[in-house]
């Protein structure tokens, strides 16, 4: 009788024994699949057990018998079991041991939110599956707390619930630390040495180059020492300049439009084009080169710079994820042009180095070196005595700052200018405070003057609004750290005892809940901005201290009001206790743009409401009546939806962003000299 082969796409004599065979195919498939994760994992005789399980005869010259298969079945399943136990059960054991023996609290989560992959497909999969079918999860569960982003969904909720503001989450792969004490949060940031940043988290932002924000150690002093005095008081000078500039320009596309319905694209372009001038030297028109659609080429380039910019910007994410040569031969236009503009904006890059060193060592004036690139290429040239920074690091970091700062800054903007929308009374108070500090050059952005103007601004109504902006919607959810891989374990004061945590452990400083946590944020009474706790106890106290930090009031932040009859004018705004404010993280790894993007965001959001108001769009069904009382009841109906749309749509793209349809404006012009 001639042989019976099952094989892909043929045909058995006997349908049972295709069944059977195939089912062995696949079952083969799975133990060596296991076998591999064993002989590359910590259990090496397991493996070895394993493989001589796989060598033993279980096959005839006719194919695999069922007892065969079930034999082979059943050795799998054993494997498979082992594997549970050795790699999943008895780790997280170990951890949650340790977690006991810490004293703090913990959740037991079933997978480690810092194992990419796992992640990945168990969130896409499980997670979602067991969402389907349950309730809405609580703040403590799993469900929540597996989620990187958590600490947005539910801001300072689990550690309410835990009744610490300092919890491990605990898993088979790991322990996470998550906190939002601001004293531990002090603690972490100050002992840079003891808890380092994990850059192995930040590998995907080395594009071009290793830099200051993917680099630790003395790689990362380094980095730093020649990158930070690139972000000086004469850079800031032209940022305020360029800002006001192209604030102008912006509001005049602004202008032909009755609703700006996408204001985030619009600040975007503006923030690109402020450090486009304040970072590199290259001055970018409004409306941009993208918009006019007639892209001005560079000699020997394919795309101008201005839009290999801004297209490498938009598609990052594949340029991060993706190997060059599969950009470059997928069968996707859009990847091809990622890889096709990364290449142009490198080339860029190279032929502005080049005039950059050529100005220096020509002893041009300085006015040519104080954008960024100019300060880089200068303090390369002067510091001779000690290792400098090579052509890929200097262009990583020319990225990783352009690439992290525009955003941030343009999504300030934004949301300041949203928030304000939502709430016309402070609106007014704000607009009233630039009046009084600018007085008759209020209609004049170019008598504005930095050294006198901006220090105003800062601690008036306009820097409240945005250090409120920034506490309600920070730039990202998290600053992650690692304690010391290095060390057997790092001592931290938690609720006023010492507690040991392992090395490795990694740590989330967790900036939504820290920002919304009452132990650092007294509640203030209704009427004023007073900085003392109310008078009340219970739960009603609770709810209102709970809504008063979800709520945008800048008020919070005027600490000594110069006169009762200019509430927007202060000497001085409200400092926080140290680590309960992090919005540019803090400590040594702090935000080295902080005061360029402060710079950028009050000038851009001074010149915008000293000529305009800006509004909600409150739609009117066909025939509705236009009475005050109907127009209030709109508006407030308007509120309400941003709010629901700012919950429901606010999406961390490595920074936090308005994704969907976003919320659309109204920017009415005001009369000049209006104080009101």
């Amino acid at each position: 009788m001639p042989e019976t082969r099952s094989v892909p796409g043929g045909v058995s004599s006997s349908g049972r024994r295709v069944r059977w065979e195939w089912a062995a195919v696949h079952l083969s498939f799975l133990a060596q699949f296991a076998l591999y994760e064993l002989a590359n994992g910590t259990h090496p005789q397991l493996a070895a057990l394993f493989l001589s399980l796989l060598s033993a005869p279980h096959s005839s010259s006719t194919g695999a018998s069922p007892m065969s298969v079930l034999s082979l079945a059943t050795g799998t399943l054993l494997i498979a079991a082992t594997w549970l136990v050795l790699e999943v059960l008895l780790p997280l054991r170990r951890n949650i041991n340790v977690a006991k023996a810490s004293g703090l609290k913990y959740v037991v989560v079933p997978w480690y939110g810092y194992n990419r992959l796992t992640t990945l497909l168990l969130s896409r999969t499980v997670l979602r599956l067991v969402n389907a079918l349950l309730p809405e999860p609580e703040p403590t569960s799993w469900r929540r707390l597996i989620s990187s982003n958590w600490p947005w969904k539910v801001h300072y909720a689990p550690f309410e619930v835990l009744g610490s503001d300092t919890f491990l989450t605990v898993a088979p792969g790991g322990m996470i630390l998550n906190t939002a004490d601001a004293n531990v949060i002090n603690q972490i940031t100050s002992r840079g040495g003891d808890f380092p940043k994990p850059t192995h988290l930040y590998k995907s932002v080395d594009i071009y180059g290793k830099n200051v924000v993917s680099s630790e150690g003395l790689v990362w002093k380094r980095h730093r020492k020649l990158v930070a005095p690139s972000f000086s008081e004469c850079n800031n000078h032209l940022v305020w300049k360029e800002t006001l500039e192209q604030t102008k320009e912006m509001l005049k596309v602004w202008d032909s439009k009755s609703i700006v319905r996408k204001v985030d694209n619009d600040t975007k372009i503006l923030s690109l084009n402020v450090i486009s001038k304040a970072g590199l030297g290259r001055k970018m028109e409004w409306p941009s080169e993208v918009e006019d659609g007639v892209p001005k080429l560079g000699e020997g380039h394919r795309m101008s710079f201005s839009y290999s910019l801004h297209y490498l910007l938009r598609n990052v994410f594949y340029v991060m994820v993706l190997p060059m040569w599969i950009l470059k031969l997928a069968p996707f236009s859009k990847w091809r042009k990622a890889y096709k503009a990364y290449y142009e904006w490198a080339a860029y890059m190279e032929e502005i180095f080049a005039e950059k060193e050529a100005e220096v060592g020509s002893s041009q004036s300085t006015s040519s070196t104080v954008d960024i690139i100019g300060q880089l290429v200068k303090g390369q040239e002067e510091n001779t005595s000690q290792p400098t920074l090579s052509p890929p690091e200097l262009l990583g970091n020319l990225f990783v700052l352009i690439f992290a700062g525009h955003e941030t800054s343009a999504s300030s903007i934004h949301f300041s200018l949203l928030l304000l929308a939502m709430h016309p009374d402070i609106q007014r108070t704000v607009q009233d405070s630039l009046s009084e500090i600018l007085s008759s050059r209020l209609d004049d952005p170019s008598l504005w003057n930095y050294e006198h103007d901006l220090p105003k601004m800062l601690n008036s109504m306009l820097g409240a609004v945005l250090n409120e902006e920034l506490r309600l919607i920070p730039p990202t959810i998290t600053v992650p750290k690692i304690v010391n891989p290095a060390s057997f374990a790092q001592t931290l004061v938690v609720d006023d005892r010492e507690v040991e945590i392992p090395g490795g452990t990694m740590i989330r400083l967790c900036i939504p809940s820290v920002h919304q946590n009452p132990k650092f944020w007294p509640q203030l009474s209704v009427s004023n901005g007073d900085h003392s706790n109310e008078v009340s106890n219970g739960k009603a106290s609770q709810d209102a201290q709970r809504e008063d930090l979800a709520s945008f009031r800048p008020d919070r932040w005027v600490a000594s009001p110069s006169s009762p009859s200019s509430p927007g004018s202060t000497e001085s705004l409200y400092t926080p206790p140290k680590g309960s404010y992090i919005p540019f993280s803090d400590g040594q790894r702090a935000c080295l743009g902080r005061r360029f993007a402060q710079v950028e965001i009050l000038a851009c959001l001074a010149v915008i409401l000293s000529q305009y108001s800006v509004e909600l769009c409150p739609s009117v069904a066909p025939g509705e009546r236009e009475g005050e009382g109907e127009k209030e009841g709109r508006r407030m109906a308007a509120v309400d939806e941003a709010w629901r749309v700012l919950r429901t749509d606010l999406k961390l793209v490595i920074t936090v962003q308005l994704k969907g349809k976003g919320i659309p404006l109204r920017f009415v012009r005001r009369e000049k000299g209006s104080t009101s």
